[in-house]
């Protein structure tokens, strides 16, 4: 007999599994190195003495929904080290940088 679920439960569930489409990581790993590199992101990710986190941790380690709050987080920061190594602000233009769907 499947398990009685009451109305909270089972909006619970319907909801996650709706909401986990837009967490699902379907970006190109190829495009954002490239973009890593581009965009100058090494310069503070790979050296530890930065103190920024380390991006290298396996392409399932940040997905987009970590980026963003990463970057809403620590943006005003980012932008005082961005400054400070005279490096442009990263943009990402949707024709050039981003695929369909708006995923990197």
């Amino acid at each position: 007999m499947p398990p009685a679920l009451n109305e909270d439960e089972m909006r619970s569930i319907v909801s996650y599994a709706w909401a986990k489409q837009f967490f699902a990581d379907q970006g190109d790993a190829g495009r954002r190195k490239k973009l890593f590199t581009q965009k100058h992101c090494a310069m503070c990710h790979n050296d530890p003495a930065s103190g920024v986190p380390s991006l290298a941790h396996g392409k399932d380690a940040y997905s987009p929904v970590v980026m963003v709050a990463a970057l809403w987080k620590h943006g005003s920061r980012m932008q005082e080290r961005i400054e400070a190594k005279n490096l442009p602000w990263p943009r990402f233009h949707q024709r050039r940088d981003v695929g369909p769907g708006g995923l990197i």
